[in-house]
């Protein structure tokens, strides 16, 4: 008997105190009387005060052929888990490996029956779960598996051509006239054991029927007794103590199911699936396993040549190199990287997920495992498949695009051929499915668990029990392979990536630059390079319970006479001196695959632009996309409208989102406030926004190509980018004679002499340290400026002319009044004009007296005077863009100014029609109506706040236009022209002078 047994196994237990010498046998003192001889004698005498059933023959002739009896007969230390002689006649009559006898049995199957039922040490039942962490103190409840006897050159075997070996892989045809020798891992196999400490620790329930534990199994948990199962197989008789070991008698013979794809390729109703995973996998050689067989095979004959074994590895993010030690990465093959990678290597025995923080005293692989949600070959059929023009899959685009067999011809006999057209085309879409149902962790996705399991997206994948199949016994289709749970589902589900709006952006080979958009090229450090974005667009647009409409310009809609109108550069100057002519500048997005190690291939031009006449120079001036990566982002930001989540049930009987204007609305906000314009929602339908309106001459408006129904909305393929305004309100308006008056008015506070005159400060305020804290009272002030601020720093000319100074990167309407308007608010209402303020400033200009109380008193009606002119003026704008359209969400709405209290003054909206009725505080109404030719609304503006961007960092600073390269920030307004001024005074009375002045 072995020291180190009885020292660490029994010891450990509390049943010894003291130990006997290495390989010394125990003397009849010594031996306490529940202590049974050696493993083998137990198993060939079973003794019935120890509870072992039956007879062992089978299992000893295993032992004896393999040359163990003398190993299980006096020395190490072990833990068997052996089945009798009547369980091996059920599985004899199975046929389940195919060996109606003993004698059937090829050296092989010998070998994996005997050391897949045998473990290295000596383990009772109850430290089955147990994890050693590095301290005196094991982890209770924290084990799922452990490593067996089953050495890797156990499982060799020869692949002699094309029929044995993956399909569509050209990493394998190479050996389809050689044949190739493979293990299925390099890692030993594990043995799963389900016990109540791990159950329970792990949240897996046991109670039931339909418990996590029955419907994994198909057996009820047994309450009443102390056991465990490997695999589904139940311990019957545990913890038959031996001088070497442990005996743990099995109900049935322990079978070694394999890992996740073997018992995939098993199946027969998971044929497809299992094709699918077989493109990630790889031959590679393993020196280590190679060296070992050929040891083994000289000494059975020393004829034999030597061989070269290989492992069927998978590409993937994670993945054991045995030769190294390392859990690396496998996504480079001969000299070539890989980018399309399975989440981790679904064949790696010992596989484990990772931890957040790794701690190596702990030992993780026998923790946990993964799972695989595999659809039936019916699942995959009912997807991909168009069985007739009424009848097709959800997924049977896919096929249109990139399969060998389109359309009426994508049928299930072409399945197989068009899934192998689709990954050699595009391999990413394929990876995405594999990924969505490689799950990292088994604990976490037990059938209670359903409702929890995530997707690509992060949101609920839509797994519950009804998906799962049933076999003809009436138990779940459930395999527990040694790395995973295998559960096979009725229905493939798809990750949300190929159901949501950006789906055919990320499948349609004419679609790469909104695709390229869409994904982001930040790289997994987080740390920009030059091509990030440094957004998170895919992940915004993966949120199944929105309802989006995603435009989506094709290629070629970047191109030729589509090309972006980059705003940054409608101020720059050719040269240096003021003279020199604008240079607007338009940018051309495209893909170059001339050099496939540039990456990404993404690119970008400026060319110059007439903005009269449409010419571009040529040719283009090379750009990096990192410095117009704001301008990618408002692309994408102006081709996403976030709609009502309402739902209809179509032609189809499915389910969906309702499209953007259905409720026969023209005018839609963007996700970031701007607005567009469509004239409906199917093919051949116009969308435009503010430029495209404004020069349709020069910017076409995008037409609707194409209509994709998704889950979470509908995408559209337009022909033209969608083009945003590039008119600020103060352009409008100043080049508008109809608006004349209304911005004499605005313009007015920017005479500092009379502003100051009138108590009104134009020094900014300091803080101790004579810094810049905050704008003056003079700045609090203006309408419009063209000076940035941020704290106490200001940037000159920082936007294309002059912004309003109310804004604050939102969405605003202006109901501008006309010269009529204006005449009424100084004729009828009682507004103050510029030259009343300047009246009595006049009267006391160049007075040189101490002020006196006359004096005081203009000065004071002065400044009533301009504050009830600020008020007029931004009682009109009104917080959130709202346009005349057939549908308006009407209520009060807050404008810019505020009352006494500093509650923002309201107007009240309603409308429809194609109308937009705004009410007063006075209680006065008046309506704009949409294409009216005599007045300006639902006109779009934007004023926008330029910038620097530096494309390895996260920050764009304020600069002057000629500087600017990138987009800081922006504001939208949709302005309507009214001919009646609006009063924020119930009384309708703009102002009325003070009693004073009156006496």
């Amino acid at each position: 008997m072995k020291k180190i047994f009885f020292c660490v196994s029994l010891a450990v237990t509390g049943l010894f105190t003291s130990c006997v010498e290495k390989y010394e046998e125990v003397d009849a003192e010594s031996k306490p009387s529940w202590l049974g001889s050696s493993i083998y004698a137990e198993l060939q005498n079973p003794r019935a005060e120890v509870g072992l059933q039956g007879t062992f023959k089978n299992y000893l002739r295993l032992i004896d052929d393999l040359g163990e009896a003398e190993t299980l007969s006096r020395t190490g230390s072990k833990t068997v888990f052996p089945a009798n002689d009547e369980a091996f006649e059920r599985f004899f009559a199975s046929k389940a490996w195919g060996a109606e006898k003993y004698e059937d049995l090829t050296l092989g199957q010998k070998k994996l029956l005997l050391y897949s039922s045998m473990l290295d040490n000596p383990l009772l039942l109850q430290l089955l779960p147990n994890v050693s962490n590095g301290t005196a103190e094991p982890q209770l409840g924290g084990a799922l598996k452990h490593e067996t006897n089953v050495n890797v050159t156990d499982s060799v075997i020869h692949l002699a051509g094309k029929d044995d070996m993956p399909k569509n892989n050209p990493y394998w045809t190479q050996y389809y006239n050689t044949g190739i020798d493979v293990v299925a891992d390099a890692t030993k196999p594990m043995v799963v054991h389900l016990t109540r400490d791990y159950m329970l620790n792990n949240g897996i329930t046991t109670a039931g029927s339909e418990s996590d534990f029955a419907i994994l199994t198909g057996t009820p948990y047994p309450e009443d007794k102390q056991t465990a199962f490997l695999f589904n197989n139940q311990v019957i008789v545990p913890d038959v103590t031996c001088q070497n070991g442990y005996i743990h008698q099995m109900a049935d013979v322990v079978l070694p199911p394999g890992n996740m794809p073997q018992v995939l390729s098993k199946k027969e109703n998971t044929k497809l699936i299992s094709r699918i995973l077989e493109y990630f996998t790889v031959p590679v050689e393993v020196p280590t396993t190679t060296d070992y067989y050929n040891a083994w095979a000289r000494k059975q004959s020393p004829a034999l040549p030597d061989k070269t074994i290989y492992a069927k590895r998978y590409l993937s993010s994670r993945s054991a190199d045995t030769e190294t030690g390392l859990i690396s990465p496998l996504n480079r093959i001969n000299g070539r990287q890989i980018s399309t990678l399975l989440n981790y290597d679904p064949g790696w025995n010992t596989y484990y997920q990772k931890p957040s923080q790794e701690n190596t005293g702990i030992d993780y692989p026998i923790m946990d495992m993964g799972a695989f949600f595999a659809p039936t070959d019916q699942a995959v059929a009912d997807y991909f498949v168009q069985r007739s023009p009424t009848d097709k899959g959800d997924g049977a685009y896919l096929m249109d695009i990139y399969g060998n067999y389109k359309g009426a011809e994508n049928t299930p006999e072409h399945l197989e051929e068009n899934l192998d057209s689709l990954h050699s085309k595009n391999p990413q879409v394929l990876t995405a499915f594999l990924n969505n149902l490689l799950k990292s962790s088994f604990a976490s996705t037990v059938p209670s668990k359903f409702e929890t399991v995530p997707n690509d997206a992060g949101e609920f994948m839509g797994l519950k029990k009804e998906l799962l199949v049933k076999k003809a016994d009436g138990k779940y289709d459930i395999t527990i392979a040694n790395n995973g749970a295998v559960y096979v589902l009725s229905q493939l589900l798809p990750p949300d990536e190929y159901q949501a709006v950006l789906a055919p952006a990320s499948v349609y080979p004419d679609m790469r630059v909104m695709n390229w958009a869409v994904q982001d090229k930040t790289p997994a450090s987080g740390t920009p390079n030059k091509w990030s974005l440094l957004v998170d667009f895919k992940y915004y647009l993966l949120s199944m319970s929105s309802n989006y409409a995603f435009f989506i310009p094709d290629d070629n809609a970047f191109a030729s006479d589509c090309y972006y109108l980059d705003p940054t550069s409608l101020k720059h100057k050719a040269g240096t001196s003021a003279s020199a002519a604008d240079r607007p500048e338009v940018l051309h997005f495209f893909f170059d695959n001339s050099n496939k190690n540039d990456l990404p291939y993404l690119k970008c031009e400026r060319h110059y632009f007439d903005l009269e006449t449409g010419t571009i120079t040529t040719p283009g001036i090379p750009e990096e996309i990192g410095n117009v990566r704001t301008q990618l982002i408002d692309i994408l930001n102006y081709h996403t409208v976030v709609l009502p989540a309402d739902k209809q049930t179509g032609t189809d009987g499915k389910e969906r989102f309702v499209p953007i204007g259905n409720n026969g609305n023209r005018y839609f906000k963007t996700k970031h406030g701007g607005a567009i314009r469509i004239d409906g929602n199917q093919v051949g339908s116009k969308v435009e926004s503010g430029l495209q309106i404004a020069k349709g001459n020069l910017f076409p408006a995008s037409k609707i190509t194409q209509v994709y129904p998704e889950k979470n909305g509908h995408a559209y393929r337009i022909d033209h980018i969608i083009q945003p305004p590039v008119e600020s309100v103060y352009s409008v308006l100043s080049t508008n004679s109809q608006f004349s008056q209304f911005m004499a008015l605005c313009n007015g506070f920017k005479d500092r002499t009379v502003m100051q005159w009138a108590g009104i400060s134009v020094n900014e305020p300091k803080n101790e340290k004579d810094s810049i804290i905050g704008p003056s009272p003079f700045e609090s002030y203006q309408i419009f400026v063209s000076n940035y601020r941020l704290g106490g720093h200001s940037w000159a000319d920082a936007c294309l002319d002059q912004n309003v100074r109310m804004f604050n990167t939102y969405n605003y309407t202006l109901f501008a009044p006309d010269n009529d308007a204006m005449d009424k608010a100084y004729s009828e209402m009682g507004l103050p004009s510029w030259d009343d303020v300047k009246t009595l400033y006049n009267k006391w200009n160049g007075v040189e007296v101490e002020i006196s109380d006359a004096q005081k008193a203009d000065k004071d009606e002065a400044r009533r005077m301009i504050d009830a002119i600020s008020s007029f003026i931004r009682y009109h704008f009104v917080m959130s863009s709202v346009y005349a359209d057939n549908k308006v969400d009407g209520g009060r709405y807050k404008t810019l100014v505020n009352d006494e209290m500093g509650v923002a003054k309201e107007v009240y909206l309603t409308g429809g029609g194609g109308q937009l009725t705004v009410r007063d505080a006075a209680n006065r109404s008046q309506t704009v109506t949409d294409g009216s030719s005599s007045k300006m609304v639902n006109y779009m503006t934007r004023d926008y706040w330029l910038g620097k961007d530096n494309p390895t960092s996260k920050a764009i600073v304020a600069c002057k236009n000629t500087q600017s390269n990138a987009i800081l920030t922006s504001s939208f307004c949709a302005i309507h022209q009214i001919s009646e001024p609006l009063c924020g005074e119930q009384n309708g009375k703009f102002y009325s002078k003070s009693k004073a002045r009156k006496k």
